[in-house]
């Protein structure tokens, strides 16, 4: 029968002593298969592979720590360890067996003993918590080795770059403030019907062109035409009154002279001749007014246009003061500008003067040059600014569109390279500059204003560096540079 040896022999009040471990059954449960009397590998430190390793010694055991290349069962076996790169202390059992023991230890006893089995089932129980550690350091080393890369020699050089070059210029350039505005048209007009009537029909859509002339909307004319035939009605009902005055005018001056009618009668017989005659001209007026409100059925363009707004449909009633038509002229657009008065006084603007504008609408056409056509009398109350209007040479824009204008303010010292030389990529500005031992180095920059063909930097570069123009993305770092010469 195997030797039992008691793991504890100290036993606490009220409590059974633990179970009794088999030490041969453990032994061979951690001996690798197919080897029955293999030793246990406990694991020697990196650093020192011949120093032994501390064991607990059982209880009652005299003698001090067992050495690492003796085992309980095999006294002249040694441990092979096996180092793991980059953790010299850790302890990594791989076996044993593989060599004599070291010359001057002494041989354990070799027969069984109490003692012996508590050392190899410590021994075991000290391989176990060094095994894990183990297999996954050598997973980690079995993954970095497989995915690291083979080299085949040294890299090869990047190719050449082929590119005109350019000098960062650092110089004068107009110091200019950016204003917004809207565009608006030359003309506008909102039309209205001066009499109260339903909208029979509307002849034009928003957005059409209109030529000057054109009929756009009709109304109703039933209650104009009742209008005209009641002016009609009392012209003649004035007319009637009127001839009646006269002849009783007549009469009574015929009476006054034979003394056979008072002054009062004949002053009487004037006055209802005057009333009756001013009664007259006022009935004409009244025909005229509603023959000409009449001729309001049918709404026409003043002028060459674009319909603008549509406000109303058939059926809608049409009523003095509402619109019903908002016209455009398509003739000439101007940017209106609020600006600030302060800064209308340093820049010195008059009318005539030229500025540069861009269009969102036209921003693919670059920028043009307007005409300041109008300047404010004085500025606003509420925004202390000054309208100014800048006409435009596009008559195509439409109206309302947002649009800027740069006013000129002074001068100031700027970097400027040609704008070929930016290079855009994922929202990143940056040139690409040629150093001093003729290789490529990228640099990333911050523009502002295109002034002509050069664009402004304003961080990244101090001027006079040799940048490359013509590129349409970064070399790699470091390529040799072949200078193009201009027109090739």
């Amino acid at each position: 029968m195997p030797t039992e040896v008691p793991v504890n022999r100290t036993r606490r009040r009220g409590r059974p002593n633990p179970p009794r471990i088999s030490a041969a059954a453990d032994s061979r449960r951690d001996r690798p298969i197919g080897r029955v009397d293999a030793p246990i590998a406990v694991g020697r430190p990196i650093a020192r592979p011949d120093a032994p390793i501390a064991v607990d010694r059982p209880t009652g055991h005299p003698e001090g720590p067992i050495a690492a290349d003796r085992t309980a069962r095999r006294p002249g076996a040694r441990i092979a360890v096996d180092r793991l790169a980059g953790r010299p202390d850790a302890l990594i059992p791989v076996g044993a067996g593989l060599a004599p023991a070291r010359a001057g230890t002494s041989p354990a006893p070799t027969g069984p003993s109490p003692e012996a089995d508590a050392v190899q089932s410590t021994a075991t129980n000290t391989g176990r918590r060094a095994t894990a550690p183990l297999l996954a350091g050598l997973a980690l080393l079995g993954v970095a080795a497989c995915s690291e890369p083979a080299r085949h020699g040294p890299e090869a050089p990047p190719p050449a770059v082929r590119a005109r070059t350019a000098v960062a210029e650092r110089r004068e350039v107009g110091a200019r403030v950016e204003l917004q505005g809207t565009v608006e048209a030359d003309r506008r007009s909102s039309l209205a019907a001066r009499v109260m009537a339903v909208v029979a029909d509307v002849l034009v859509e928003e957005g059409e062109r209109v030529g000057a002339g054109q009929t756009l909307l009709t109304l109703d004319p039933g209650t104009a035409e009742a209008q005209v035939a009641q002016a009609r009605g009392a012209l003649a009902q004035a007319e009637a009154a009127l001839l009646l005055a006269r002849r009783n005018h007549e009469r009574f001056e015929a009476l006054a002279a034979g003394d056979a009618a008072s002054a009062l009668e004949a002053d009487q017989a004037r006055t209802q001749l005057a009333q009756a005659e001013g009664a007259v001209e006022q009935a004409h007026g009244a025909l005229e007014a509603a023959s000409d409100v009449a001729g309001d059925t049918r709404i026409t363009a003043p002028f060459a246009a674009r319909v603008a707004q549509r406000l109303v449909d058939p059926g809608d009633l049409a009523a003095p003061g509402r619109p019903l038509l908002v016209l455009e002229s398509e003739a000439s657009r101007r940017l209106a500008l609020a600006v600030p008065e302060g800064l209308l006084a340093r820049a010195e603007l008059t009318i005539g003067d030229t500025l540069t504008v861009t269009l969102d609408a036209t921003s693919g056409s670059g920028s043009m040059e307007g005409t300041v056509a109008l300047i404010g009398a004085g500025p606003d109350p509420s925004t202390h600014a000054v309208r100014v209007e800048v006409l435009l040479p596009a008559d195509d824009v439409p109206a309302g569109a947002a649009g800027r204008a740069w006013l000129p303010v002074g001068g100031r010292d700027a970097v400027v390279v040609p704008a070929e030389a930016i290079l855009h990529r994922g929202g990143l500005e940056s040139v690409v500059l040629r150093t001093e031992d003729g290789t490529t180095a990228t640099r990333v920059v911050t523009t502002g204003e295109t002034i002509g063909g050069a664009v402004e930097v304003l961080s990244g570069l101090d001027g006079g560096e040799t940048v490359l123009v013509g590129l349409a993305a970064p070399p790699p770092s470091g390529s040799p540079v072949e200078v193009v010469p201009e027109g090739r």
